[in-house]
């Protein structure tokens, strides 16, 4: 009985085979299970498979992907399918680039403002008056010193006297620059001693020669004149801004820097942790071809 009953089954699968491939061929069974084996499988087309590898998954070119962040941080992580870093660090750039150039015009707009207060002819800082000045100091003791003025007042200020002569005169610690440089609009609303050049020394109570804000009497460095705490806070707003900007740009050499590290591990972990491999499998079965796809991925650790 058991017998019969297994010879059934076999006969059952062997019609299912059949029945799959159209094979109307007629098979006689002795109800012996041996004979009825051998019958089976000699009428049955043994399974044949035949297994198509594609190629693997494309390696990243880790040197690649750093020149890529070099010139554009996150385009190596982009490169090495790190979407999201590539997305952050792409955020840190432009938002660098937009602080930086935003401060930098503000910078710009501060110092054309305080440098347009110092040069104001009326109420700003005077190099004649400066060199009057020099020239009632060193009078008695210098007077080989005295710097030549031009009478001409349609000229401005920085125009009308000898530079050379005006450094020649200063017997201090300080030379002033040439008119226009950074350095001069820095020293004039740095140092007490260039007082006598703002347009406020020696008026409405401020005093002048002889008086507290007088760089002879207060020696140079111990009083500084309103006028030029005014200007020396506009200066130093602009420099603030500057700094902000330098800031920014030193944020940009770091975040590129960062980028090119990081995409040339993010192409080495690409290639180190990710094997990917697709399977096409084609498996013939009495003599008609079945085709199996199959996706195989391993991750190490």
């Amino acid at each position: 009985m058991f017998r019969q009953l297994l010879a059934g089954l076999l006969l059952i699968s062997f019609s299912f085979l059949h029945a799959q491939t159209g094979d109307e061929k007629q098979i006689t069974l002795t109800g012996n299970l041996m004979q009825d084996s051998k019958i089976l499988a000699m009428n049955t087309n043994p399974i044949q498979k035949n297994t198509l590898l594609t190629e693997p998954a494309t390696k990243k070119n880790p040197m690649l992907a750093g020149l890529f962040s070099l010139i554009i941080p996150g385009s190596g992580q982009l490169y090495s399918e790190h979407y999201i870093e590539a997305g952050i660090f792409a955020a840190i750039e432009v938002g660098a680039i937009v602080i930086a150039v935003h401060y930098d015009k503000k910078g710009d707009n501060q110092t054309n403002y305080f440098q347009g207060i110092a040069d104001d002819k009326n109420n700003g800082w005077s190099v004649v008056d400066y060199a009057n000045f020099l020239n009632r100091k060193n009078a008695t003791d210098h007077p080989e010193l005295k710097i030549s003025i031009s009478d001409n007042e349609a000229l401005q200020t920085w125009e009308r006297v000898n530079w050379q002569q005006v450094n020649n005169a200063e017997l201090g610690s300080h030379k002033l620059p040439v008119h226009g440089t950074q350095q001069y609009y820095e020293l004039i609303g740095k140092y007490n001693e260039y007082n006598p050049g703002w347009s406020t020394y020696g008026v409405d109570g401020v005093g002048g020669d002889n008086s507290e804000y007088d760089p002879v009497v207060s020696g140079g460095s111990t009083v500084g004149l309103p006028q030029l705490k005014t200007y020396a806070g506009y200066r130093g707003k602009a420099n603030d801004y500057y700094d902000y900007a330098s800031h920014a740009v030193i944020a940009i050499y770091i975040n590129h820097l960062l980028s090119v590290v990081d995409a040339i591990w993010d192409a080495v972990s690409f290639n180190k942790n990710i094997a990917l491999k697709s399977n096409v499998e084609s498996q013939m079965i009495n003599g008609k071809a079945d085709y199996l796809s199959t996706l195989t991925m391993s991750v190490a650790f």
